[in-house]
């Protein structure tokens, strides 16, 4: 049904509404009268009907389309709200995703300093606390959002039914039927999130357990540090020219290989300075 053809079912009814004065029925007139009346009042508005058509006609009544086109608007009105929620919820998993990259960066700068890191890692701990709890609380919204629009989509359908019944009334069967079908994508969409959010919940952020190679990477006194910043300047690195920022640097250099190369970090770290070395023309002491 188009906007048009409503309104033009509204007025229709409230021009009939206006004009009744009494209840509308269906009755028989006498025992020998040649089939069944619809009055209103005192006025007969339909005869010579069959008892079934009475009765319908009685019951489709202007006050019962209206009705109707009430409950029909106000269905729709509650589908466009959960569709912005929905688009809420979408902007909600973009934060928790910009949230689990921000923690990435936080460990990263965590591994800046052994001792420092050791101090950030119970905080982690208890940020990442925080972002199950809030991830099952996006996940409750996600399934009642879903709840909600299969409910709407079951009152169009009933309405639908409704509508359908009364004898001047042509509905859009395929404006509806676009409607259930956007609420099919709506729905396919709410549960592609929530596999995504049941995803990031089962990932884990766990740091590695202490051994040699960590205690030789995050206790590398800051003096061993200098001319490898200064190989790292020249391969195009901004470090500034102080001791704690040079030796950060290049723990957060080699331990980012240790994390991708485990136990062969050293090897790829030597190739890697013998590369930067050929690449600037310089020599360079030490390890």
């Amino acid at each position: 049904m188009t906007a048009l053809n409503k309104q033009a079912l509204r007025e229709a009814a409230n021009a009939a509404n206006i004009a009744s004065f009494g209840k509308w029925e269906a009755y028989k007139p006498h025992k020998g009268a040649r089939g069944y009346e619809v009055k209103v009042g005192v006025n007969a508005v339909a005869q010579h009907c069959l008892k079934v058509h009475a009765a319908f006609i009685a019951a489709a009544n202007p006050q019962a389309v209206l009705a109707l086109l009430d409950e029909l608007e106000a269905a729709q009105h509650e589908k466009d709200e959960l569709q912005q929620g929905f688009i809420a919820n979408q902007e909600e998993a973009h934060e928790a995703i910009k949230y689990a990259t921000e923690m990435k960066e936080q460990l990263a700068r965590a591994c800046a300093g052994r001792e420092e890191a050791f101090r950030e890692v119970d905080e982690m701990q208890k940020s990442l606390d925080h972002t199950h709890r809030r991830r099952a609380i996006w996940r409750g919204r996600a399934e009642e959002a879903e709840a909600k629009l299969e409910a709407a989509e079951k009152r169009i359908g009933f309405l639908k039914g409704r509508m359908a019944q009364l004898a001047n009334f042509n509905p859009d069967w395929d404006a509806l039927e676009a409607a259930t079908e956007s609420l099919h994508e709506h729905i396919s969409e709410l549960s592609t999130a929530r596999s995504r959010i049941a995803e990031l919940e089962a990932r884990e952020v766990t740091l590695p357990p202490l051994n040699d190679d960590l205690i030789a990477i995050l206790g590398r006194p800051n003096f061993t540090c200098s001319h490898l910043a200064e190989l790292m300047r020249k391969s195009g690195d901004e470090i500034r020219r102080k001791s704690e920022h040079e030796q950060a640097a290049v723990i957060h250099w080699f331990l980012g290989i240790y994390l991708e190369h485990g136990d062969k970090w050293e090897g790829v770290a030597k190739a890697d300075i013998q590369s930067r070395v050929a690449a600037a023309g310089i020599g360079v002491k030490g390890d």
